[in-house]
């Protein structure tokens, strides 16, 4: 479990998407009002996103697998490809660290991408992490550790 540096962390990460500039547009004034149906989505993001944390802390990658498309990549400690690729990376994970546990602190949604402001404890230690997901289908296809 690595910290974050150079800007990247994820209260930066947070405040670009709280003002809109996480994804290269910005909120503006004269943009119409959030529909009903964008807002369900929100909550199934949402959701998704506590969900995967949730099924994390199961340390059990058969709980995982359903979330993720069959092409899902993860950027983290090390990179992975694939349910296999993910399979392998969480499997080398709670090796690792066998009493890892997540606590969703903030969840921010953007369409289908989503900021998680988490925090990770293993071994007595305690730290925050930032998890930046994209979905397609409701399925997590992206995930960046940082």
């Amino acid at each position: 479990m690595h910290g974050t540096k150079g800007g990247y962390g994820c209260a930066s990460i947070c405040d670009r998407l709280k003002t809109g500039t996480a994804f290269g547009r910005r909120r503006r004034k004269e943009d119409p009002p959030v529909s009903q149906s964008v807002m369900t989505e929100r909550l199934r993001v949402e959701e998704a996103v506590t969900r995967f944390f949730h099924m994390c802390n199961s340390h059990c990658p058969g709980n995982v697998a359903p979330l993720l498309t069959a092409d899902v990549e993860l950027t983290a400690e090390r990179t992975a490809s694939g349910q296999e690729g993910v399979h392998s990376y969480l499997v080398w994970l709670w090796q690792t660290y066998p009493d890892l546990t997540f606590r969703v602190e903030h969840v921010l949604v953007d369409g289908p991408a989503a900021a998680a402001e988490v925090t990770a404890e293993a071994q007595g230690e305690r730290r925050a992490r930032c998890v930046i997901f994209h979905f397609r289908d409701g399925l997590i296809r992206r995930m960046r550790w940082y």
